[in-house]
């Protein structure tokens, strides 16, 4: 099973409400070619930028966008496609590209990059580019979309777990945080152990985890090892100052 139902994912971040838990148990083999730095590099080039690549790849070819998906689960490549709509492969390349720069040159105008930092972005991305198009993702971009999708979710579950225990509204929390202040920062201005709100996550998300097992969505032995992770990652998230996109999402 390629992927399980999960409550913690690396930054510790996946306690969820209503929603359940999820994320990526066994990753594949290969990672799924993409246009994308790493995650923490910078918001408009994260995993789920690998949407917007096949959104614009999907105009440029003429097809809408879950024709391409389908297309490239079926097993074809984007240049696959491209080719049997008579559609030059590079012009779908050149059309990436072109959005991928704007977003960085947007990002450095907005003061949320360096110029070093862009220009090697810009350096990386005609290979990147060239390998999301002609490669084989097999639905993997697909499933790195929707692995960003719930960890958005799981952080919004978690901000409202937090700030349901310190007794504020969740938005309050968000804004502390995005200001520098810790979880933990914030409980403290409001006189609430931050212990206190490491145990209700701590508690929500083995709760999560054993409702995974009940369902038959997770294995114990994974369970196992997921639930000896908890306390040190949950205390992470409390105590330390999380990188300003973790913050953002809402």
């Amino acid at each position: 099973m390629k992927k399980l139902i999960a409550a913690v994912t690396t930054a510790g971040l996946l306690v969820v409400g209503t929603a359940g838990v999820a994320a990526a148990a066994d990753s594949p083999t290969t990672k799924a070619p993409s246009t994308e730095a790493p995650a923490r590099r910078h918001p408009a080039l994260r995993a789920h930028r690998v949407k917007a690549a096949l959104k614009i790849a999907a105009t440029t070819i003429g097809i809408e966008p879950k024709a391409l998906a389908q297309e490239i689960k079926d097993g074809k490549s984007v240049a696959d496609v491209a080719k049997a709509h008579n559609v030059d492969p590079q012009k779908v390349i050149d059309a990436i590209d072109a959005a991928a720069n704007k977003k960085i040159d947007d990002a450095v105008t907005a003061g949320k990059l360096d110029a070093g930092k862009a220009a090697t972005l810009k350096s990386k991305l005609p290979d990147r580019i060239t390998k999301l198009v002609n490669g084989t993702l097999n639905g993997k971009a697909e499933h790195r979309v929707e692995r960003a999708k719930l960890r958005r979710h799981a952080r919004r579950g978690a901000v409202e777990i937090a700030a349901s225990t310190i007794g504020i509204e969740p938005q309050a929390l968000r804004d502390a945080v995005k200001g520098g202040q810790t979880i933990a920062d914030v409980a403290k201005a409001h006189n609430v152990d931050p212990q206190k709100v490491i145990d209700a996550l701590d508690a929500a998300a083995a709760k999560q985890i054993d409702d995974a097992v009940s369902s038959g969505k997770l294995q114990a032995d994974r369970a196992a090892k997921l639930k000896d992770r908890l306390d040190q990652r949950i205390e992470t998230l409390v105590n330390d100052t999380p990188h300003r996109t973790a913050g953002a999402s809402s």
